[in-house]
């Protein structure tokens, strides 16, 4: 029974060894099991964070080229920037003398405008001169016709009743006597003053043509008989008239206007050279401008008788 006992004791005890055996063995086994997993894990891990490493390290050199190629452009940018900086200025300074030229202009066109505007006044100013003069110059054109009508009609009358008035006294041959008051009187009325010419205008009536030598020799008595009757009546028919004209003067009268408009000189850089006039002969005296001075004598100094 002992023996029993003792084979039961001894088989317990072993069988607690070999369930603290198996036990053991299993939780081994176990942790064996585990830190195998735990290796390939961490060997995952380890791939894996290599990886990223290798794409950390890929990214980096990318940045870092990302980032020289930032700086190279931004040294670029930096030159860009200073070249149009440069430029800018030289725009401002651009636009800064192109304001001061346009304000040269407009100060310009200011002063054209009120230039222009100055000399349409003194325009529209000598316009109304002119055409005041020319109203003062036809006014005194019309006044000389006049005063030139009024002497011709005088003139005309004068030689109506010097023609047709009673004969003076007469010589030999039947002409008035040189010296008689008739015929001074007939050649004082031939005489015009140099004021009463108008070079300008042709004269009213042609001049009376010199007469020839025969003209101007002693007619014969004998011319008495010629003379008709019709001109003895002629003559008492005009005597009247003639003699009532005569009472005022057959002498021509100055213009009683006086001219205040004058030309302006033309504006010429050529220096006129007065013409030598030594050497011309003119039949009459004329001053600088070609005016006659002192009196003049149209026409010849004819002597009127009775039976012209």
């Amino acid at each position: 029974m002992q023996t029993d006992e003792k084979d039961d004791h001894v088989k317990a005890l072993l069988l607690a060894v070999a369930t603290f055996l198996r036990d053991t063995v299993c939780k081994a086994y176990g942790a064996l099991r585990e830190k195998d997993r735990l290796v390939q894990e961490s060997e995952r891990k380890r791939a894996r964070l290599g990886q990223e490493i290798g794409t950390l390290n890929e990214e980096a050199s990318k940045r870092e080229q990302l980032l020289e190629d930032a700086i190279a452009t931004a040294d670029r940018g930096a030159s860009e920037a200073a070249r149009l900086k440069g430029e800018v200025q030289k725009l401002e300074g651009a636009k800064q003398a192109d304001k001061k030229k346009i304000a040269g202009l407009q100060m310009e066109a200011e002063q054209a405008r009120s230039t222009e505007r100055r000399l349409r006044n003194k325009v529209t100013d000598l316009e109304a001169e002119l055409q005041k003069t020319t109203a003062e110059l036809e006014t005194q054109r019309e006044s000389a016709e006049q005063q030139r009508q009024e002497n011709e009609d005088l003139r005309q009358q004068s030689q109506i009743e010097y023609s047709f008035d009673e004969p003076g006294p007469l010589d030999a041959f039947g002409e008035f006597v040189q010296g008689s008051s008739r015929s001074q009187s007939w050649e004082t009325s031939s005489v015009v003053y140099a004021e009463d010419i108008d070079l300008d205008s042709s004269p009213s009536r042609p001049s009376t043509p010199a007469p020839s030598a025969s003209h101007s020799s002693r007619a014969p008595s004998v011319a008495s008989s010629r003379v008709s009757s019709k001109t003895f009546r002629l003559r008492s028919t005009f005597s009247s008239q003639a003699r009532m004209a005569s009472g005022s003067g057959a002498v021509p009268q100055r213009p009683k206007f006086v001219s205040d408009w004058s030309l302006d000189p033309p504006a010429s850089k050529r220096k006129r050279v007065a013409a030598d006039e030594s050497s011309k002969k003119f039949p009459i005296k004329v001053d600088a401008n070609g005016r006659p001075i002192g009196q003049l004598q149209i026409g010849p100094r004819a002597r009127l008788n009775k039976y012209n």
